[in-house]
């Protein structure tokens, strides 16, 4: 008899709770609206055809090691998804109330210390139809991107890790209900030099972007970002673990910030042959759901404090518009790092 799941499905996760310890289920707490394919038990099978003298076919196989994968996806991005993401995949996050609310938060995220390599580790529930749901210890998020075209809202994708512990799930936790946010809302500068995004504001005027910078909003055709923690699974299995993952750490992350910018003139291609230093800073809040009467609004807002330009080639496009293929490095600056990203919402905080 088939199982009609499709519509029933519910992908939970525990984004405001972290695990005390690696593999230790915690209550889930939120049900994310995924628009990806069901997550699920990767096992790595041995058999027998290596060995001499045996048969032609393998006669036996075991289970080697098991782990949990999901590649979730959001096509119509909200805050709440967004900073869990952020929290989980960056790993230094902190909470605050800004200035004269009482109902927003400001969500702080930014990339740990080079020495710190352990993930903040969280719980995952997956019912797949009525009466099959499975719980999924130890789960962390590898890498994570984040884009957005013309037209059209943010898109969010992530691959999640877990350690391979399961069990049966039964909670029932609702979605957070808040607006999805639009490339519509959105505003990007880009300047030459550095800059700290130190004091993030809802706003969409420009902040201390040094080197005159320049509105890129009506020119971007689309916009990329891409953050991977590099995670070597293999790795995660240490001798006396069983069959499950006995740690969770990442290995040298690494960043890319691309877009396809309408073509205007040759400073992008000066600023790639010169190896100009720029930053870039990202704004987009909802322009329909307040939070509360302070004038906050659900959104987010990134800093890239150091980009390189590593490719700037002009090319046609159909129609026979001319654009710039730009991909900058994401470089981490002595002072101000790599990336600073916040998230307003009403929610006390993430993986606390």
């Amino acid at each position: 008899m088939g199982a009609y799941g499709g519509r029933s499905r519910k992908f939970m996760v525990s984004a405001l709770t972290k695990e005390t310890a690696f593999g230790e289920y915690v209550a889930v707490d939120s049900s994310l609206r995924v628009s990806s394919e069901p997550g699920g038990m990767e096992p790595e099978i041995d058999d027998d055809r290596d060995l001499i003298g045996g048969t032609e076919e393998s006669t036996t196989q075991e289970l080697s090691v098991q782990r949990y994968d999901a590649a979730i996806a959001q096509s119509k991005v909200r805050p709440h998804t967004l900073a869990f993401i952020l929290a989980s995949g960056l790993g230094t996050h902190s909470a605050s109330t800004p200035a004269g609310a009482t109902t927003a938060r400001l969500h702080y995220n930014s990339p740990k210390a080079q020495t710190n390599k352990d993930f903040e580790t969280f719980t995952v529930e997956e019912l797949y139809a009525s009466g099959t749901q499975l719980k999924f210890g130890g789960c962390f998020t590898d890498s994570f991107v984040l884009e957005g075209t013309r037209r059209n809202f943010f898109n969010l994708s992530a691959q999640i890790y877990g350690s391979g512990k399961k069990t049966t799930g039964v909670a029932s936790v609702s979605e957070i209900s808040e607006s999805s946010l639009h490339v519509k809302n959105a505003k990007v500068w880009l300047g030459t030099g550095t800059y700290d995004g130190n004091t993030p504001t809802q706003s969409k005027s420009v902040e201390n972007i040094s080197g005159s910078p320049t509105v890129l909003s009506s020119q971007i055709e689309s916009w990329r970002w891409t953050f991977n923690n590099n995670t070597e699974l293999d790795f995660l299995y240490p001798w006396d673990s069983g069959n499950t993952m006995g740690r969770a750490e990442r290995m040298e992350r690494s960043q890319e910030l691309s877009a396809t910018l309408t073509f205007d003139d040759s400073t992008h291609i000066d600023r790639l042959l010169a190896q100009t230093p720029v930053c870039l800073q990202l704004k987009c809040h909802s322009s329909s759901q307040q939070i509360g009467s302070e004038g906050y609004y659900y959104g987010f807002g990134l800093v890239f404090p150091k980009l390189m330009y590593r490719r700037a080639r002009p090319q046609g496009t159909a129609g026979g518009r001319m654009v710039y293929d730009i991909v900058w490095d994401v470089k981490e600056d002595a002072t101000y790092g790599s990336v600073r990203a916040w998230v307003y919402n009403i929610q006390t905080g993430y993986l606390q």
